[in-house]
């Protein structure tokens, strides 16, 4: 109590006293006082509001690794030629081709695609998507974050048929909700129900019925590695190996250094992605081998690197190394 606070409690303490009020009701009223005052004070502005201190909490353990492809050690990586490792991702992408045509057709009602970042599996989706575009067999791409809601708006458009394609969309494995829908749709069975029994005014303005039939096809492209996450034994893995059941899983077996820098020799050389954007032949090697030299360097090992190195090279034939150097490579150096 401060000195003001004091002076008010003792001035109404007497008054009480002279009126013949007995101690504990001039205690009470003591109490009571002291409580009035320092309200008072603090709804004025004048006096210090004290406030509780939250009890620090440990930070939560993700219930998903982040949605990235780790690399295997290269000593780790089974022993395997080059010309193996070719073929081996060539019938992979191969595969996707002909699955993603499937499932734009709706004769397979769902897929599973696993692999890193930035190496296509994506690429071919968007091009059944173009090839589809304007006719009855819709394909909505939707890429990153989704919501339980978001996601069910998504599928009840398609209910009848079409394609709904989650891309980089990791996220609903931190939603019970949104996994729980995923899992409906991602399910090889004959008849696909989804359920979403909450209220919900939007539901009844988008004319969205709590329970529909699903027709359509979902593909779900991941970054997460299922195979691995499931032998490391963490929280998802009973998720990861239900999704794996319920729907046809396809990993593209990317999971080395050696394995990156094959598929964009791939795509960039064998499927001509760089002569299409500009480069002959000669240049298009050049960026490759730029490439391999500095792959323990680089940023990330993707396709968009490829196109990146040869804007540099379109830009500054004579300069486009140093280019390059700076804008692509790491400078801390391990």
């Amino acid at each position: 109590m401060n000195h003001t606070e004091l002076l008010m409690v003792r001035k109404a303490l007497n008054k009480r006293k002279a009126a013949g009020e007995n101690v504990k009701s001039l205690i009470t009223a003591n109490e009571k006082l002291i409580r009035e005052s320092r309200a008072a004070r603090n709804a004025d502005g004048k006096g210090p509001t004290r406030r509780r201190r939250a009890p620090e909490r440990a930070p939560a353990e993700p219930i998903v690794p982040p949605p990235t492809f780790d690399p295997l050690p290269e000593d780790d990586a089974p022993p395997e030629t080059q010309a193996e490792r070719e073929k081996r991702i060539s019938e992979r992408f191969s595969t996707l081709e002909r699955m993603a045509s499937r499932l734009v057709e709706n004769k397979i009602p769902a897929l599973i695609i696993s692999g890193p970042p930035g190496l296509g599996k994506s690429f071919t989706l968007e091009k059944k998507a173009e090839e589809l575009e304007g006719t009855s067999r819709p394909v909505t791409i939707i890429s990153g974050s989704i919501s339980a809601p978001g996601l069910l708006i998504a599928l009840h458009e398609h209910k009848d048929g079409g394609t709904v394609v989650l891309d980089d969309s990791d996220d609903v494995f931190r939603d019970e909700t949104t996994l729980n829908l995923l899992k409906a749709v991602l399910d090889s069975s004959s008849k696909r129900v989804v359920s979403y029994h909450k209220l919900a005014k939007w539901m009844g303005d988008m004319d969205i019925p709590q329970s529909f039939e699903f027709k359509g096809s979902v593909a779900f492209c991941t970054n997460i590695d299922f195979e691995r996450e499931i032998e490391r034994g963490n929280r998802m893995s009973a998720h990861f190996m239900a999704l794996i059941d319920r729907s046809l899983y396809l990993t593209l077996t990317l999971r080395g250094k050696q394995d990156f820098l094959t598929r964009i020799r791939q795509v960039a050389i064998d499927e001509s992605l760089l002569v299409n954007n500009g480069l002959t032949k000669k240049q298009a090697d050049e960026v490759i081998e730029y490439i391999e030299t500095n792959s323990d360097r680089c940023y990330s090992l993707s396709i968009r690197l490829a196109l990146q190195v040869a804007q540099c090279m379109i830009a500054e034939p004579t300069t486009w190394r140093e280019d390059a150097n700076a804008t692509q490579l790491r400078t801390l150096r391990v």
